[in-house]
């Protein structure tokens, strides 16, 4: 009973920590030039949203609900990406399930479902490192982009594997993958103090 209230309750922060992340951003996927400037906007929206933005039925910042049951200010700990500041085109996806995560080459796979593909140089190589790279993506985002976007994903990925000629067979390209089907677990966790 504790581990599904647990999970409930991290769920429910997961969506209030999207909400805000739409707020600050406008949309839940923004895109960086580099895994540097990411870093740089992701510490920007934990500080804006734990010092300005109110959490919702409770007219209070996050800092303000901690000081008063801790009696201290919390300090948030700087996200730090250093590994990825030579990566180009870093985006930073927040999903009420999946939480927050952080994909270089993203504006590339965002161009591919929600902007003109054919911009892109090589776009055929970006879709087929997306069904042969696994650690290219997260499963469960992938999965959403498609599903989300079945009649642009069908025409993409039809340009790359000339078998595809509906949604199902874009799917099969993924059924290899062993996380392919599995919900994401919080990522959040709340704790007791």
């Amino acid at each position: 009973m504790e581990i599904i209230k647990s999970k409930e309750k991290a769920l429910e922060m997961q969506k209030e920590m999207c909400e805000a992340f739409i707020e600050y951003f406008g949309c839940n996927d923004p895109v960086f030039e580099d895994g540097k400037n990411a870093e740089k906007a992701i510490n920007a929206f934990f500080g804006w949203r734990n010092t300005q933005w109110k959490v919702p039925g409770k007219d209070k910042t996050p800092n303000e609900l901690w000081l008063e049951e801790h009696q201290q200010v919390f300090k948030m700990p700087k996200v730090r990406l250093k590994e990825m500041y030579d990566q180009e085109d870093v985006g930073i996806i927040c999903d009420e399930e999946a939480g927050i995560g952080i994909f270089p080459d993203y504006g590339f796979v965002k161009e591919l479902f929600k902007g003109d593909y054919r911009k892109i140089n090589n776009f055929k190589d970006v879709v087929c490192g997306l069904v042969e790279h696994e650690d290219f993506m997260d499963s469960y985002i992938l999965k959403k982009l498609i599903l989300n976007n079945p009649k642009r994903s069908v025409e993409v990925f039809s340009a790359a594997y000339k078998n595809i000629k509906k949604i199902e067979d874009v799917l099969g390209l993924f059924k290899s993958r062993a996380d392919w089907n599995k919900k994401p677990e919080p990522k959040l966790i709340p704790v007791r103090t």
